[in-house]
């Protein structure tokens, strides 16, 4: 015991059950030793080695500079010590990416750039916030533990944005722009959903150009169960999603266990096919939505497992070709109380929809989906409420009031900050070009078959089933 005391004295470490905080500079001018004490003054040199040292309540602080490594977490941390790896300042430091196999690890403010994916989490407990990862030719945050949190993250250009896998995980505050098909796996879509418990808020998916992605298939949401996974107990509350094939694309066609999704002040905008596209689902909630130039349906239940499903405040608007809302093939459910204008009503509309009337958007060509005060959707939901994603405010946001407190020049969602609050800024520096891009080809593009968008009806119908045979075959299932 002696001799490791004087040891860890020696080198610099701390005793056991300490937490400490090490740096990591390779570009230090004093230099830097894998083999000396990773203080500030006698850094360490690479983030691999930093990972295999660090213990629970440990910080590692990496400094500026181009990192050419992938690092692997193996260590865990636990409640009440974190382990912490943080670029100090927040994306000067940047790297190939982290793979995070330990619980309890926060990976914080790092740039990447990746032939893989971004960060990859198996562990639990695992926080991935306010980094910024682009050109990620695989998915930008693969996140499969349970309870882990992906929060304030920017991913630009990705193959896919994020997948969180985990029971009780939360997806918030993220910016995921302009997908890519790099060739690397079948879909580009803006995030995947699977487990029990799960929160994703405040997101924003935009800027993509179906010219980029190609044969590639494109969901805001997607969730799927030939994997043998499930997704029940799922919130999505005020994400703003543009240019899509699908809002959603949910099947339970195997196990049929998927259950209680709730859609809630969320914005559909720019879709090339489908708002909801449900197959087998039961128990979805979409109140409160605000649907807008949806090529097809803006929301669609098939399917007989597809029973409980409620539609109501929501709003659809513009340029459909099929209906704002459907059942078939033994789905089942409620729909009132929705504003329907400039888009095809169902074959028999509800009571209390409103057919034609102008929902009297704040700026619809500036992709301002707020009302103004007296818009007849200010009070035309059940029980006197608001229809659609956002409540009358007595000065509406002139620049559509993203959750980021957003700017004119965007539709309403600024670029996420600067660093001093923990955020991040926009790398692009590109505004919305590309989702101006993305709507500029939009109605394009149904997954495996109807890509033109001029598919007969019957045709549009079998999307949902068409796009989970694509997906099946490109993960090896199904013929």
């Amino acid at each position: 015991m002696t001799r490791w005391l004087a040891m860890v004295a020696v080198l610099g470490l701390p005793a056991s059950g300490a937490a400490a905080d090490f740096f990591v500079a390779k570009d230090n001018p004093g230099g830097c030793s894998d083999q000396g004490s990773g203080t500030d003054s006698q850094p360490w040199c690479t983030l691999q080695h930093a990972a295999d040292t660090v213990t629970a309540g440990g910080t590692v602080i990496v400094k500026a500079g181009s990192y050419a490594e992938r690092p692997t977490l193996r260590s865990s941390g636990n409640a009440g010590g974190r382990i912490v790896f943080r670029s100090e300042p927040l994306l000067a430091a940047s790297c190939q990416g982290f793979v995070v196999n330990g619980n309890y690890v926060t990976v914080q403010g790092f740039d990447i750039t990746t032939s893989n994916d971004g960060i990859s989490a198996g562990g639990d407990f695992v926080i991935i916030s306010d980094n910024y990862l682009h050109e990620v030719e695989r998915t930008g945050i693969n996140s499969w533990g349970a309870s882990n949190q992906v929060l304030r993250n920017r991913i630009y250009r990705p193959q896919m944005g994020i997948v969180v896998g985990g029971d009780d995980s939360r997806m918030e505050n993220n910016d995921v722009e302009r997908l890519y098909n790099w060739g690397t796996m079948g879909d580009c879509d803006y995030s995947r959903f699977f487990g029990k418990n799960i929160v994703i808020a405040n997101n924003y998916f935009h800027g993509t150009s179906f010219d980029e992605t190609g044969a590639a298939h494109v969901d805001c949401f997607q969730t799927f169960d030939n994997n043998g996974e499930l997704a029940q107990d799922v919130l999505f509350e005020g994400n703003r999603c543009f240019d899509f094939h699908q809002g959603l694309m949910g099947e339970a066609t195997f196990n049929h266990q998927s259950t209680r999704l709730t859609f809630r002040n969320n914005l559909f905008a720019h879709g090339g096919a489908w708002g909801l596209c449900v197959k087998d689902i039961s128990a979805i909630t979409a109140v409160n939505n605000t649907f807008v130039d949806i090529y097809w349906y803006g929301v669609g239940f098939s399917g007989s497992y597809a029973q409980g499903e409620v539609i109501k405040n929501n709003i659809f608007y513009g340029a459909m070709n099929a209906t704002s809302y459907l059942f078939e093939n033994g789905a089942a459910g409620v729909a009132d109380y929705n504003l329907i204008t400039s888009a095809v009503p169902p074959s028999s509309p509800a009571t209390h929809d409103l057919l034609d009337v102008d929902p009297q958007f704040v700026a619809y060509s500036n992709d301002n989906f707020h009302l103004q005060l007296g818009s007849p959707a200010c009070t035309g939901g059940e029980g006197g409420t608001y229809l659609g994603a956002f409540p009358c405010a007595v000065s509406p946001p002139a620049d559509g009031g993203g959750a980021d407190g957003g700017s004119a020049s965007d539709g309403g969602h600024a670029d996420l900050g600067p660093a001093a609050d923990g955020n991040i800024a926009n790398p692009s520096g590109a505004g919305d070009a590309g989702h101006d891009a993305g709507r500029a080809t939009g109605l394009a593009g149904v997954g495996c078959g109807c890509r033109d968008g001029r598919a007969s009806r019957s045709a549009v119908v079998l999307i949902a089933m068409l796009v989970g045979l694509c997906e099946r075959r490109r993960r090896g299932f199904g013929p």
